[in-house]
């Protein structure tokens, strides 16, 4: 489940956010973003999504009855 999306300049990613411990699976996912220079030929800023494993839901009754 997607918490949050965030742009960062580049050098101002936040590492210690994404390596802390968490209580429980986390995701990080970091791609290019922002403005682009095209004289250096990249992405002046970095968008960081963070997910979280979803609670586990009990089957529903209709799923249970297709496997039944």
């Amino acid at each position: 489940m997607v918490e949050s999306v965030e742009q960062q300049a580049k050098a101002a990613l936040p590492t210690s956010r994404m390596w802390q411990p968490a209580p429980r699976p986390m995701l990080a996912l970091i791609t290019c973003g922002g403005a682009f220079d095209g004289k250096q030929r990249t992405y002046l800023d970095n968008v960081v999504v963070y997910a979280a494993l979803a609670p586990e839901r009990p089957p529903s009754s209709l799923a249970a009855a297709r496997r039944g």
